[in-house]
């Protein structure tokens, strides 16, 4: 349901001629999909409130920022010598098919089987072809996710390039924790982390029911799904785990990237990107 209408936004900021990229590919997950956006994504002012409205807009600007940021980060790590990504929790992802991956690179995209299913699916039904080696692994990222890494060919002596876009948040914080150990033990020097945070207070929102992927007439809402927001300091946090972290804010990046957002965006909605190098302890 999340990651649809993730790729929903970004079928639709690539429609602009002032997009901050261009995902080709998303229109199409939309479709194979059959998901109709809500009426906060439509934006039909009648139906909802004016905070729903506040809230729910700056949390699609902030997924079209955070798609900008990640592929400026990857755009980085390759530029450095990188050529091995992981794609943690990739869900409908289309780097590996829309960015110009110089030659040698191979990605790793993990998210569960049913999500990799679809995917594919989607994938075959437009004949998509990837710009890089792209190996998709299906593995529950709460469970004991790195032998099904490994067996694909992840080669844990090389730098690697991790992304977790969107990710964390829907994870418990000993989740969280959990999965920064694992990443550490296979991440040589060198390997770099790209991935957002739930600011501090990000799990106060307004409530916004949408079907979901369970089964028509489940309802639940986006909020309910949401486990954790980000650490007190997260630099700190990041460093107890080997990684020297660089925090940027949604507003910030907003600016630089020529779409700054209003003063009245919530701050609720506003969420953390963080870019890290994997250190020496």
């Amino acid at each position: 349901m999340t990651a649809v209408g993730v790729a929903y936004i970004r079928a639709q900021e690539s429609l602009r001629p002032d997009r901050l990229f261009d995902d080709p590919i998303a229109a199409a997950f939309v479709e194979a999909s059959g998901w109709t956006p809500p009426l906060e994504m439509l934006g039909d002012p009648s139906e909802i409130s004016d905070e729903v409205k506040a809230f729910w807009g700056t949390i699609v600007a902030y997924v079209i920022v955070r798609t900008r940021f990640l592929d400026e980060f990857a755009k980085d790590a390759w530029e450095d010598g990188v050529r091995q990504f992981a794609i943690l929790g990739a869900g409908l992802d289309a780097r590996a098919f829309r960015l110009p991956w110089p030659s040698g690179t191979r990605v790793f995209e993990l998210d569960v089987p049913e999500m990799m299913h679809f995917k594919e699916d989607a994938l075959a039904r437009i004949n998509a072809k990837p710009r890089c080696e792209r190996i998709a692994v299906a593995a529950d990222l709460t469970e004991d996710w790195l032998p099904a890494l490994t067996a694909s060919g992840f080669d844990a002596s090389v730098p690697t390039a991790w992304m977790a876009e969107g990710l964390l948040v829907y994870f418990t914080p000993d989740q969280n924790d959990t999965l920064l150990q694992t990443i550490v033990s296979v991440s040589a020097l060198g390997s770099r982390m790209g991935m957002t945070l739930a600011r501090k207070g990000g799990l106060e929102v307004p409530d916004m029911p949408l079907e979901s992927a369970g089964g028509p007439g489940e309802v639940r809402s986006v909020p309910e799904l949401w486990l954790s927001e980000s650490p007190d300091d997260p630099v700190a946090w990041l460093r107890g785990h080997r990684w020297d972290a660089e925090v940027f804010g949604t507003r910030e990046r907003a600016a630089a990237y020529g779409r700054p957002l209003p003063e009245s965006a919530p701050e609720s909605a506003l969420r953390a990107l963080v870019r890290a190098v994997r250190i020496e302890r």
